[in-house]
């Protein structure tokens, strides 16, 4: 399959046995899977940024930031992402429904003891 590859960047004309044919329809198949996959985790990423600031600089346009999210390496917008997610998590702290509160001094409700 190496050879396939690399007469596939020469000049010239390339003749393909059965096999080797068979091969490189294999290898595109799943070429075009994986593209079809990092697409939709770019779509994904993408997604997430602008949500994510739209929480953390509400003043910042959608619009704008959904351009600008798609002009991004995907590099940078896993790194704005990760940036945007711990702000977002100081402006609206996550906590479960369900957690216990904070204890409070018994003092603080003397006032209402009978």
């Amino acid at each position: 399959m190496e050879e396939v590859w690399k007469s596939l960047s020469g000049e010239g004309e390339l003749l393909l046995n059965p096999e080797e044919r068979r091969q490189l329809a294999k290898e595109f198949a799943d070429l075009r899977e994986q593209a079809a996959c990092g697409r939709q985790y770019r779509k994904e990423l993408e997604k997430s940024l602008v949500r994510l600031c739209g929480i953390v600089s509400p003043e910042v346009p959608m619009e704008v930031m959904e351009r600008t999210a798609r002009t991004m390496g995907l590099e940078d917008l896993r790194e704005f992402e990760k940036a945007f997610h711990k702000r977002a998590e100081q402006v609206l702290p996550l906590t479960p429904q369900l957690a216990p509160m904070e204890k409070r001094d018994v003092e603080e409700y003397r006032d209402f003891q009978i």
